[in-house]
């Protein structure tokens, strides 16, 4: 048992010879007084995790004088020790505040699709002194918490902006710590497949892979065939991904279509452009939010948040709570009614736009047999289902095509792995 007086001393580990367990030199320690208040017996097997920074702590004790002792604690950093909050499913129940607010929420509609811009991570680590690399890592340790939080608010899909392309843009230092972080997670998905079966998640990644170092493409197509057939709930993570080039990347699966024969020029619609898209297997966000206090969507989502609803909190994403998602879904709820009713106009107005198109292109057709005479209206409605049933049918078949470029895209990847 410790004795009063009693000082905390924590000497904060930078030196590789610290990093293997030797004693700290007066010239490399870094140390801060701290009074207790109480007593307490401290083990020296004790692990501590302080919320800045995920420490492991070896404590020891070492005499100072005859009336105090003082307990110095070795503290590594997160990089150095093993970390369990690395995993991207967190097992865990609400306490009891939250679970009486999130079954108060529940009672209203509820998003099933919520989409994240996670920023604000580099401000926090500048904000807490720390790395920048430390900084990603909370944010990381963040997301698997909110994965969580929606979990317990029966919130089935989760998109993220992971890594724009414009990220590319930073430092190289940062890139590539960005990158290293990246294969880390995903290698520590791969060790967690009883855990993404026992609650059904489906990983998917939305991006241009081929921008990534060939070794992160392999180990996230590993995790994408490794989910693709759980269906309880699906993460969407945005890496190397911009909607701008997502949209721009889905005119050129059209105009290829058209080149090879697949669809007509005359197939091209809006709709058809959010089937070429690459989050083409996920509704449309409900709610849309940013952290950090920046109010722009920085090229994320542009064309499914159209008709969503979009919260832009001030919180920095290592520091988001339980509540400030409470505080987006309400924020949905008030607006729910608005924005169901320009969903639903807009399918409407999708829906005519495609009969018109349909019908102009049935009447040249009929003209042009004709030698110019009018058809009979009999003789119209039945060329105009004719031509939109095979309309239809060149149209999923183009889509099938697509869909197994894409799954061929994933496969390969992983084959490479496998010879290499």
């Amino acid at each position: 048992m410790l004795v009063c007086p009693l000082t905390l001393e924590l000497l904060l580990t930078d030196s590789p010879a610290e990093q293997k367990g030797q004693p700290l030199t007066p010239q490399t320690s870094k140390t801060s007084s701290v009074p207790l208040k109480k007593c307490e017996p401290i083990d020296d097997e004790r692990t501590v995790t302080p919320q800045r920074l995920k420490w492991e702590l070896h404590c020891r004790k070492s005499s100072m004088n005859s009336s105090a002792e003082v307990v110095v604690i070795k503290v590594f950093p997160s990089s150095v020790v093993s970390n369990p909050k690395m995993s991207w499913i967190r097992e865990g129940e609400l306490n009891l505040l939250e679970r009486i607010s999130a079954n108060i929420l529940m009672a209203g509609p509820m998003p099933k699709h919520v989409a994240f811009i996670m920023d604000g991570n580099r401000r926090f680590a500048h904000k807490k002194n720390m790395e920048r690399h430390d900084g990603h890592m909370q944010g990381f340790n963040k997301l698997a918490e909110t994965l969580l939080w929606c979990k317990h608010l029966n919130i089935p899909e989760v998109t993220v902006y992971a890594f724009s392309i414009e990220n590319f843009k930073r430092s190289k230092e940062e890139v590539d710590g960005l990158m290293e972080l990246a294969r880390q997670k995903f290698e520590k998905l791969l060790e967690e497949q009883e855990n993404l079966e026992k609650h059904g998640v489906c990983v998917r990644v939305l991006g241009d892979l081929n921008m990534l170092p060939l070794d992160l493409q392999q180990v996230i197509a590993k995790a994408v065939i490794m989910t693709k057939n759980h269906n309880k709930c699906f993460l969407n993570v945005c890496f190397a991904y911009t909607s701008r080039y997502e949209i721009t990347n889905a005119v050129r699966e059209m105009a290829s279509g058209v080149e090879q024969g697949l669809i007509k020029a005359s197939d091209v619609s809006e709709a058809l452009l959010s089937e070429c898209l690459y989050s083409n297997n996920s509704p449309n966000p409900d709610l849309l939010i940013r952290t950090s206090g920046e109010v722009r969507l920085s090229d994320f989502l542009l064309w499914q948040t159209s008709h969503s609803c979009l919260v832009f909190q001030s919180v920095l994403w290592p520091e988001y709570s339980f509540w400030n998602l409470c505080e987006a879904v309400v924020q949905y709820q008030l607006n729910h009614k608005s924005i169901q009713k320009a969903r639903e106009l807009h399918l409407e107005e999708q829906a005519l736009q495609q009969l018109e198109a349909d019908c102009a292109c049935v009447a040249e057709h009929l003209q042009h047999q004709g030698n110019g005479k009018p058809a009979d209206a009999q003789r119209r409605q039945e060329a105009l289902r004719h031509y939109t049933t095979a309309r239809e049918a060149r149209v999923q078949d183009f889509l099938q095509s697509l869909k197994r470029k894409r799954d061929s895209f994933f496969t390969d990847l992983c084959s490479e792995t496998v010879l290499t």
